[in-house]
């Protein structure tokens, strides 16, 4: 399980629904792993963030009963305001697909009802030692 790949957020955005304030993220290369996880309509995972020193990242790894682990790192001095909005107890929402057109993007953008919420995550500063 170690193997699975550690994806890199490339969109980002805050938004807010009825009692909830959410930042959505999508990482390209991810699609087809979070939509076989919705059609599996997941509700029970863990999650834990680590400091990755070498790569100044913070990792989240998330992992449902039966499904290989999704790591995210979100990387010091380029993810600050998601980082930020984290911190700040924002709800993190997976889309499997862009949340914006970008040039050549032909298909499917960010809906709230095709993405994966995370309601709840453990504290990014208590991610442990930052090396």
């Amino acid at each position: 399980m170690t193997d699975s790949p550690v994806h890199l957020p490339t969109q980002a955005a805050e938004f807010s629904g009825p009692a909830r304030q959410a930042v959505a993220i999508y990482c390209p290369g991810w699609t087809e792993s979070l939509l076989a996880l919705l059609a599996d309509r997941p509700t029970a995972y863990e999650a834990a963030w680590r400091f990755a020193p070498e790569q100044r990242a913070h990792v989240l790894e998330v992992v449902y009963e039966g499904a290989d682990p999704l790591r995210i790192a979100l990387v010091d001095g380029v993810h600050n305001q998601l980082i930020a909005a984290l911190v700040r107890g924002r709800t993190l929402v997976l889309s499997p697909f862009p949340l914006y057109r970008e040039p050549g993007w032909e298909g499917e953008l960010f809906a709230p009802e095709t993405s994966l919420v995370l309601p709840t995550l453990p504290s990014l500063l208590d991610a442990g030692d930052r090396g």
